[in-house]
């Protein structure tokens, strides 16, 4: 998982516990999100955080909601970029 998969996602991070986590940076509401949580679960990413606009967000859950078995949205967030920096 750790070679190319660490190239295809905007920021990975692997904690020290072992898990491993994907942050995509979303700036648009397609469903090209989708294709990219996908792809960085079935790398071995044990969890997906969106990052986004307070604007999109709701957008971004319609999204997740429509086009993800719920296996997969048990690991996927959605973020704020503000609250997400705030931590």
């Amino acid at each position: 998982m750790w070679n190319d998969a660490w190239t295809l996602v905007d920021v990975a991070v692997r904690e020290d516990h072992g898990q491993s986590l994907a942050i995509e940076i979303e700036l648009t509401a397609n469903t090209h999100i989708i294709e990219n949580i996908e792809r960085d679960l079935m790398a071995g990413y044990d969890r997906v955080i969106i990052v986004t606009r307070k604007d999109l967000e709701d957008s971004i859950k319609a999204l997740l909601s429509k086009h993800l078995s719920e296996g997969m949205k048990e690991k996927v967030d959605v973020r704020i970029i503000s609250e997400f920096l705030a931590r």
